[in-house]
């Protein structure tokens, strides 16, 4: 068994037991990343017997609060975006950033939508390169419908789960959880909070992370903090 409380990461970084795999940890982000902050108030449900889970998880929070809850595979976390959008007409999302493992075409298709609507304004989606490899025709397509109206797709080291929804009303929704934009027919756990600060934390790592990967000029402008 290996004693991992024993061992210490080396100058390079590669994770303990895997020196001959040639495996390191990524250093496009700090190792410390934290964000810090008190809940005004916590609301837990239990959504894995509802028929229609989407519709009674989301009672969308206010300034502050944070929504934990618990669904079965019945329904794709994708299917949050639109229902967030619909509980909050006539706000638009403004802003949506996706981080997750793997999309399906029906996923694109909701964002798509969603962008043709008008529902929709800036969309960056980055997904894992293992799914850009293994996936590739569902990749390219992501990229041919995101791109093409004019947003922005990644694939690299992650496996983050998180939508970030800034809203045209002042809302700043941040769904980070256990599952990936589709379904896995599982148990995933998913904690919703409403809070500006959380949302740009996110953006931010999200941002500095797609900028170290991609080699882009250091005078880039950064908007994180608009």
């Amino acid at each position: 068994m290996l004693n991992l409380t024993s061992r210490k990461l080396s100058a390079d970084r590669t994770l303990p037991g895997m020196e001959s795999s040639g495996r390191r940890i990524t250093d496009t982000i700090p190792p410390d990343l934290l964000h810090r902050r008190r809940a005004a108030r916590r609301l837990m449900v239990d959504a894995r017997h509802e028929r229609n889970a989407v519709e009674q998880i989301i009672q969308l929070p206010a300034a502050g609060e944070s929504l934990h809850f618990i669904v079965d595979g019945r329904y794709e976390p994708c299917d949050l975006i639109p229902a967030t959008s619909r509980l909050s007409r006539p706000a638009t999302i403004k802003r949506l950033e996706i981080t997750t493992l793997g999309v399906n075409n029906d996923n694109v298709s909701v964002l798509a939508n969603g962008m043709d609507q008008g529902k929709i304004g800036q969309c960056m989606v980055l997904v894992s390169g293992f799914f850009c490899r293994a996936h590739s025709p569902e990749f390219e397509f992501l990229r041919t419908e995101i791109e093409g109206r004019g947003g922005k797709t990644h694939a690299m080291g992650t496996h983050a789960k998180l939508i970030l929804m800034e809203m045209t009303d002042g809302n700043w929704y941040t769904i980070e959880g256990s599952g990936n934009l589709r379904s896995c027919q599982s148990i995933e756990q998913f904690v919703m909070t409403n809070d500006r600060d959380l949302l740009l934390f996110h953006r931010g790592w999200i941002e500095d992370y797609v900028f170290n990967c991609s080699g882009k000029d250091k005078t880039t402008k950064r908007t994180r903090r608009q």
